[in-house]
């Protein structure tokens, strides 16, 4: 094709090279550019093309078994929301148990287990699996902390809810376990006397204190009957209370229908929490005085149902026994104060003139030492900060505090923030700070 269009343009440039001034060489040149064969063999197009193509994506094939993935841009990456992260539970709760070898052994028991097989568990590592009389078991949080009773099913829970606490716990705990604690305290004694009937021989006083743990005689009011009495007593005393206290509530049983709720003093509808209804329940069956399904016991668990004792340091009227003087004297004594009064002095002879003094009257017995602001009770205090604000609701850290023995505004002082914040407690740091913070305003505002 080329030649023949060579051919036909030749004459052309014959015609204008001899007409015209150009030769025939750049006109050729020209025209073949122009032709578009050569238009599709330009290098510089060419080159263009092969840049668009190398940044342009490849076309899919459709026997191609996997599609061709496009990286996405920085731009275009959506941000994550924030999930809520679920506690981690734990695979395995241990315990450190008391042994009869006088050392305690570290048992695990899986998180799914049931209060009975971890009571059969405790019992094997005693070992009192064949022994008729079993202790009754506790088990307390830290080594600093209260006995908590384990009994049941819902103790069992506690004590897994409060695993699970320590678990996700940022500030973990420097212990793993929980201590398991036995009742009475003699129940290991009587266990290593009943297996080894030779050292309860050599030590006769001692085994005289041994528990009847197969029950051989009847048991006394000292005895360990005694203490199974107590707590059958004390599990019939907890339904009474449940039945009284449980649901009962038309306010705060509507949302929720299986709430503990009492009214305490100051007419606000106030939790029955779980530690409070053992207390209550333990004060019911040892019979103790004032207690009833209605009244719970004057302790400082139960502070916010009591009034406050009355301030030794509150103003009363004073009258003449208060002062330790007989009605006797105090007649005499008014009687003398009415005749000298009335009577005119003249200085003596000799010595100046002095104008009458005045009869010392007997002043009042002062009132009784101001009380140190530090042993302000716990409750009283934790009623003053949700007067403050009580949105922060610090009422639901006062049964941890307690259970810890921490009882006054000075123990919250001592301890410090750190250990408001700690595992045991479980304080945010804000809060921490604002009850620490308004602990020792309060001591110095009365100092």
């Amino acid at each position: 094709m080329f030649k023949g269009r060579k051919k036909m343009i030749i004459p052309k440039l014959v015609a204008r090279r001899v007409h015209g001034k150009q030769g025939i060489i750049p006109m050729l040149k020209k025209i073949i550019q122009n032709l578009p064969c050569h238009r599709r063999k330009n290098p510089k197009t060419q080159s263009k093309t092969v840049e668009d193509s190398e940044f342009e994506a490849p076309a899919a094939s459709q026997d191609s078994e996997a599609p061709s993935t496009v990286s996405p841009t920085p731009g275009g990456r959506k941000k994550k929301k924030k999930s809520t992260e679920e506690p981690v539970l734990p695979e395995f709760i241990i315990r450190l148990v008391p042994t009869v070898h006088g050392a305690s052994q570290r048992v695990s028991v899986p998180y799914q287990s049931d209060f009975d097989d971890v009571a059969a568990a405790i019992f094997d590592t005693v070992p009192c699996s064949d022994i008729p009389l079993k202790p009754t078991l506790s088990y307390r949080l830290t080594s600093k902390s209260g006995k908590i009773l384990l009994n049941d099913m819902d103790a069992w829970s506690s004590l897994r809810a409060a695993a699970v606490v320590r678990l996700n716990d940022k500030k973990k705990s420097a212990n793993d376990y929980f201590e398991i604690c036995l009742a009475p305290d003699n129940y290991l004694a009587s266990v290593q006397h009943r297996n080894n009937p030779k050292s309860a021989k050599k030590n006769s006083k001692r085994a005289k204190d041994d528990l009847d743990l197969d029950h051989r005689s009847e048991p006394d009011e000292d005895d360990v009957g005694g203490e199974v009495s107590v707590m059958e007593k004390e599990q019939e005393k907890l339904g009474e209370l449940e039945r009284k206290h449980q649901g009962k509530c038309q306010k705060c049983a509507a949302d929720q229908p299986e709430v503990w709720c009492k009214i305490d003093k100051n007419g606000t509808h106030t939790p029955i929490t779980y530690v409070m209804r053992n207390s209550w329940a333990h004060s019911l069956a040892l019979e103790e005085h004032g207690v009833t399904l209605d009244n719970p016991p004057n302790t400082p668990l139960f502070s916010a149902f009591h009034k406050k004792r009355d301030d030794p340091s509150s103003t009363k009227t004073v009258d003449f026994h208060c002062l330790g003087f007989d009605s006797k004297m105090n007649t005499a004594l008014l009687a003398i104060i009415a005749n000298t009064s009335s009577l005119r002095r003249y200085p003596s002879a000799g010595s100046p003139s002095r104008r009458p003094q005045p009869v010392a009257v007997p002043t009042a017995v002062p009132a009784a030492d101001t009380p140190n602001p530090e042993d302000e009770d716990i409750a009283d205090f934790f009623n003053f900060l949700d007067s403050v604000d009580d949105r922060r609701c610090v009422g639901r850290f006062l049964e941890a505090l307690i259970a810890d023995e921490v009882f006054n505004v000075g123990d919250i002082i001592r301890q410090g923030k750190e250990y408001l914040e700690s595992s045991v407690i479980g304080m945010k740091s804000t809060l921490a700070s604002w009850v620490v913070d308004l602990a020792r305003k309060r001591v110095n505002s009365v100092r």
